[in-house]
């Protein structure tokens, strides 16, 4: 919340400074209302919170391709781990209008920073190339289709050619996981909206197949290509994917159980 910090600040310099810069220092604290975040104490909720900072960046990106010109190119950096928050980036870029053209990882946190060290932090930010949506679909694309032809697949095929984009780059593996994100959203905002029957499938199930590509490459590289996902056991692939990821450091249950979703593995019933 980079208002509410800056309060420690505006308060002493409004005392030096008021008479250099009236306007500046016109409001009693800085203003919290318009800052496109997701703050629960603002909104009242965590619910709240999520709907407001949507509207917030959809107003953005709606700006933003107004001033766009047709051919032009927005790119966006965004260094956030968590499921949710790329679904309401997402979804704001794609009704506003936008797809994703790209997504690639550019290192921009020093590994032994106080907040990263010991963690499963993402070292990596990802930027995000979009290009104006030039015109609307006019039927929705499957998620299963036949011969490979659906969008699961399509994403199934993007991650796996990520991963190998990626090698050269030696990320960790939740930097890895979170730039497999954006090869799997870029394809959902390529063929939105996307169907399975009579469901819209969200982002959080685009990066669910993500996930599931990244935790079967995680499980053959542990095991030098001697395993794969389908030969063990439901808690020992769990537990091999969680090592591959997160090593021995710690990680959230929300994480640990978006991933077990991903896997298709109900993790409240797995005591192993």
């Amino acid at each position: 919340q980079y208002a509410e910090l800056s309060d420690f600040y505006y308060v002493w310099q409004k005392r030096t400074l008021k008479d250099l810069y009236p306007d500046v220092f016109s409001i009693r604290l800085t203003n919290k209302r318009d800052e496109a975040v997701a703050n629960p104490s603002r909104d009242g909720s965590a619910k709240n919170a999520k709907a407001e900072y949507q509207r917030l960046m959809q107003e953005i990106f709606e700006e933003s391709r107004r001033v766009v010109k047709d051919n032009g190119v927005m790119t966006l950096m965004f260094t956030h781990k968590a499921q949710d928050a790329w679904e309401t980036l997402t979804r704001s870029l794609i009704e506003a209008g936008w797809v994703i053209t790209a997504s690639f990882p550019v290192e921009s946190e020093f590994g032994y920073s106080t907040h990263q060290l010991n963690l499963a932090a993402a070292a990596s930010s990802i930027f995000i190339t979009c290009r104006k949506r030039q015109e609307e679909q006019t039927q929705a694309a499957f998620w299963s289709g036949l011969g490979g032809t659906g969008v699961q697949h399509q994403i199934r095929s993007a991650v796996e050619a990520g991963l190998d984009e990626f090698r050269p780059l030696k990320l960790n593996a939740v930097d890895q996981m979170i730039a497999c994100y954006g090869r799997a959203l870029q394809v959902l905002s390529e063929n939105w909206p996307v169907m399975d029957g009579d469901e819209e499938v969200s982002p959080i199930r685009a990066m669910n197949e993500a996930s599931r590509v990244v935790a079967e490459h995680q499980i053959k590289v542990i095991t030098d290509g001697n395993i794969s996902v389908d030969d063990l056991d439901t808690e020992t692939a769990m537990a091999l994917t969680m090592y591959g990821i997160w090593g021995h450091n710690e990680a959230s249950f929300t994480e640990v159980l978006n991933l077990s979703r991903s896997l298709n593995i109900s993790l409240e019933t797995r005591t192993g």
